[in-house]
């Protein structure tokens, strides 16, 4: 159970920085913003094995996030077009 509560406050923490960040992130790009990231993303890893199970795990459990961020992101798209 405990397991599942960090798993939990990870992808909070991660897609939540992500909010703020204004897109979803890459593991490179999340790893290049180096001590400013709430979460290593090796720690991430530990729990969800890959970067994309992660993305995928924060799209169903946090569906009100990640569609903020998915939208956020969209939108620069559109706006550099």
């Amino acid at each position: 159970m405990a397991r599942l509560r960090v798993r939990n406050e990870i992808l909070k923490a991660i897609g939540m920085f992500m909010l703020e960040k204004g897109k979803v992130l890459e593991k490179h790009a999340y790893d290049e913003l180096g001590n400013d990231v709430p979460i290593r993303s090796s720690m991430a890893l530990n729990h969800f094995g890959s970067w994309s199970r992660l993305l995928t795990t924060l799209e169903g459990s946090f569906p009100d996030v990640w569609a903020a961020v998915s939208y956020t992101h969209l939108r620069a798209h559109e706006t550099k077009a």
